[in-house]
C-alpha cells in the first residue's frame, strides 16, 4: 500500500509523493508523464483515442492507414499533439466511451480552438440518451463504436 502525502502538477507530468507501508515505511515517489502516445503511423486520418476504445481504433486504423493515438488523459489534454495530428492529417477522429458532448472529443476541439486552430473533427462515443443494459461488447457495436463501425463513421465523412 502507498499513502500519498503530496501531488506536483504542471501542463506535462504528475509528480506523486508518499510512503510505502510494505514491511517497512519508505519514502518513494514517481512520475507520471501527461502526454499521448502514437501507437501507429498512418496517413490522411488521425484517430485520438480514450481510454477503453484503443482496440477497435487500432483496427480501424489499421483498415484504412491511420494515425492511431492513445491520448491516456482526458485531463489535462496533450494539446500539442492534438495540434500536431491536426497539422499533418486531412480529418481528425475522437473515439470515446463517453458521451460526445462534453467529452474528451469535445475537449479536444475546445483545446484546439483556444489555439486559434480550425479543423475538421469527427467525434465518436455514445449519444446523450439512455442506451439498453446488457453484453458491453454488443452494445458498443450498436452504438457504432467497434472497429467496423468506427471504420464506416469516418469512411462516411471522409466519403470514400
Amino acid at each position: 500500500a502507498v499513502v500519498v502525502s503530496d501531488l506536483v502538477m504542471n501542463e506535462r507530468e504528475l509528480v506523486v509523493f508518499g510512503f510505502c507501508l510494505c514491511g517497512e515505511s519508505r519514502l518513494i515517489s514517481f512520475t507520471l508523464v501527461l502526454r499521448g502516445e502514437v501507437r501507429r503511423r498512418g496517413k490522411r486520418v488521425a484517430i485520438l483515442v480514450f481510454g477503453s476504445m484503443l482496440a477497435p481504433a487500432l483496427d480501424a486504423g489499421e483498415a484504412i492507414d491511420a494515425t492511431v493515438v492513445n491520448m491516456r488523459f482526458a485531463k489535462p489534454i496533450d494539446e500539442a499533439l492534438a495540434a500536431d495530428m491536426v497539422r499533418t492529417h486531412e480529418l481528425v477522429v475522437t473515439v470515446e466511451e463517453h458521451v460526445v458532448h462534453g467529452g474528451a472529443g469535445s475537449a479536444v476541439a475546445e483545446a484546439l480552438a483556444a489555439r486559434g486552430i480550425a479543423a475538421p473533427i469527427l467525434q465518436l462515443g455514445l449519444p446523450d440518451r439512455f442506451i439498453d443494459h446488457g453484453d458491453a461488447q454488443q452494445l458498443l457495436a450498436r452504438m457504432g463504436l467497434d472497429g467496423d463501425g468506427i471504420l464506416k463513421s469516418i469512411r462516411a465523412r471522409l466519403g470514400t
